[in-house]
């Protein structure tokens, strides 16, 4: 099924496609278990309860009401098990039919290429269909923890592309620089530091997200095999 942003998108294209948006049944595939919202199925599962309760459900507010969502910590979880879940599904079945895998780790790109997000999100995507060469790291702490504010990745054979932004002021410093200097979290005082990192191979990049921000950024680097293991 089209993702709802998709079909959304074809009423601009045709004035025939407007009636599928008063169509209960229409909302209610938004649930099913592999679609957008299908982390929800469960409660939604439990709610309706004997089938004749499905009428009780008004499936289009449903849809909006939880189409963006302040997670509680449990169905945070229960969104995460779902993604993991779905990205099994999703990997198993470009295996078998031998189109292109979605991306690693573990369903966390789901809101990539399913259009699944949370409240407050703000999302800026870069495609790295190139070596990365490096990778500069921005953030500061003010009165809060760190907050990392930006991302630039330097390609091999093209030009750099950015995430989010870089404070006017911020010290630049490499790596080795911030693994070594003592001072680092004075540096990290507004307007902050930008650390930039030299990659061989970057294998993809894990963030941690808290409730103000993403406050800490790990790059992945890919590691050969061991040469007894390359044979096996």
């Amino acid at each position: 099924m089209l993702p709802t942003r998709d079909v959304l998108s074809l009423r601009q294209v045709s004035r025939g496609v407007a009636p599928i948006f008063a169509s209960s049944n229409f909302w209610k595939t938004r649930f099913y278990l592999n679609d957008e919202g299908g982390f929800l199925w469960p409660a939604v599962r439990d709610f309706m309860g004997a089938a004749n309760r499905q009428e009780e459900i008004d499936w289009r507010l449903l849809y909006h009401s939880t189409s963006q969502l302040n997670c509680s910590t449990w169905l945070l979880l229960e969104r995460k098990i779902w993604e993991a879940l779905r990205w099994l599904r999703d990997t198993a079945l470009a295996l078998a039919y031998g189109t292109p895998r979605p991306p690693d780790y573990r369903g966390m790109a789901l809101h990539h290429y399913h259009n699944t997000l949370i409240r407050g999100t703000h999302l800026e995507t870069v495609n790295i269909d190139s070596p990365v060469r490096q990778v500069a790291i921005s953030a500061h702490s003010d009165i809060s923890p760190v907050h990392v504010t930006g991302l630039e990745f330097f390609f091999k054979d093209r030009p750099k592309a950015s995430l989010g932004y870089t404070l006017l002021g911020a010290k630049a410093m490499s790596g080795e620089e911030y693994r070594d200097d003592e001072s680092v979290q004075e540096y990290l005082e507004y307007p902050g530091i930008r650390v930039t990192v030299d990659l061989e191979d970057l294998r993809g990049i894990i963030a941690l997200p808290t409730s103000s921000g993403i406050q800490s950024v790990l790059l992945v680097p890919s590691f050969p095999k061991p040469k007894d293991l390359q044979n096996r």
